[in-house]
């Protein structure tokens, strides 16, 4: 259960990932192969199951791990509501428990809490490191295909305020690796295998 305490087009938009200090450590940029980044990147991405009122499933997407000790960032717009939620991760374990730690419904992020410890956490790549044309991947659940990736490049940073229907007031990355349904809340990558941002929607 979940305690108390969107879109079609041409390009993708993922929330750069401000709160780079919940990530515990930076790594040294090593270019790794799309299998090598799949497999670094995959443990630390989450499918979060929510449930409705008649204890189905309505929504899949993804959530990443920024802190070991089970703290998740997914796509608020996919907890929003919601009547429970599962968490369940690449080891197998599942998490019925979830607690909702806080939202930032500007840009469409919540924050979840899992009972865990000793989780994978993804180094983070700054904004200054992002360059257009790199390559990039998503890590995510698209339409419930479990950890799945697709790659693209990277078009550019710019604020929410320039794509119609984004949002204002914070910055986006726009890319072109294909999302679906599911990947909402999953991660975005530098081909280095370090995080660069969540998955918030397609426009």
């Amino acid at each position: 259960m979940i305690s108390k305490n969107r879109f079609a087009g041409f390009f993708t938009l993922a929330l750069l990932l401000t709160l780079a200090g919940l990530f515990s450590f930076r790594a040294t940029a090593q270019t790794l192969t799309g299998e090598q980044i799949v497999a670094r990147v995959a443990p630390s991405v989450a499918v979060v199951l929510v449930g409705d009122e008649a204890g189905g499933v309505s929504k899949v997407g993804s959530g990443v791990f920024v802190r070991a000790d089970g703290v998740l960032l997914t796509a608020y717009h996919l907890v929003k509501d919601a009547k429970s939620v599962q968490v369940r991760l690449k080891s197998g374990d599942v998490f019925d428990k979830v607690s909702l730690l806080g939202v930032d419904e500007r840009r469409d992020v919540a924050a979840l809490k899992i009972q865990a410890a000793d989780l994978p956490v993804l180094p983070v790549v700054s904004i200054d490191e992002l360059k257009a044309g790199e390559a990039v991947y998503v890590v995510s659940h698209p339409t419930g295909l479990v950890w799945s990736s697709a790659n693209g490049i990277l078009s550019a940073v710019r604020l929410a305020d320039e794509v119609p229907g984004a949002g204002q007031g914070f910055r986006v990355i726009q890319f072109t690796a294909p999302v679906s349904d599911g990947s909402s809340g999953g991660v975005l990558v530098d081909a280095q295998g370090r995080a660069a941002g969540i998955v918030i929607g397609r426009l």
